[in-house]
């Protein structure tokens, strides 16, 4: 869970780039051994709960190299150890 009232994720972009930056099928195959996909938009939500789906909300699978140009974009930058430097006007 990620604490949204302290930077950086109080901040939304960084937020959705971390999103996009989750390789969704990796993670399915490290805990269930590659014996499942990763779910499309028609299986997420079973037909009985209809009513909870909202076709609205973006599905966040551009990859690692959409979640860096998302956090360039953003004002983000890396130094030269490759951690990433948070811009500080941001969050004044």
């Amino acid at each position: 869970r990620m604490m949204h009232s302290r930077p950086p994720f109080s901040d939304k972009v960084f937020r959705q780039a971390c999103y996009h930056a989750i390789d969704r099928q990796a993670l399915i195959d490290v805990t269930w051994g590659g014996e499942y996909n990763v779910p499309g938009e028609a299986t997420q939500i079973a037909p009985v709960n209809e009513k909870f789906h909202n076709p609205d909300i973006p599905e966040y699978n551009g990859g690692i190299e959409e979640a860096r140009q998302m956090l360039e974009d953003a004002g983000y930058r890396w130094n030269d150890n490759g951690e990433l430097l948070m811009p500080l006007s941001r969050f004044e």
